[in-house]
């Protein structure tokens, strides 16, 4: 093969673990973290949440029946500066502009 054949070879094989990754295994395992809420954003369609642990995205999910996204971005747009208990799933993927989702808070 040649260098260009090899190069696209492994661009390929990487983007489709990526995407394997992103909607299989950090989607089925969720986590929680103590967060301190510094911003909320509405980037086109989706609710971003900044905060001091990195930055997390909140929308609809089937697979863990939310579908009540609008609403929680409301709730944490009043706890900007405050602490809270995010549930969420996935991972971040800077290359993809993928952030982990907010689930539930607490």
């Amino acid at each position: 093969m040649t260098k260009i054949k090899k190069g696209a070879l492994w661009i390929l094989v990487v983007a489709v673990l990526a995407a394997i990754t992103y909607t299989g295994i950090g989607y089925i395992l969720m986590d929680a973290q103590r967060v301190t809420v510094t911003k909320t954003e509405r980037v086109s369609d989706q609710y971003l949440v900044f905060t001091d642990k990195g930055v997390f995205t909140n929308k609809d999910d089937w697979r863990f029946l939310k579908f009540n996204s609008s609403d929680l971005y409301g709730k944490l747009s009043q706890k900007i500066g405050s602490k809270v208990i995010i549930q969420y799933t996935g991972f971040r993927i800077p290359v993809f502009s993928v952030y982990p989702n907010i689930v539930a808070i607490q």
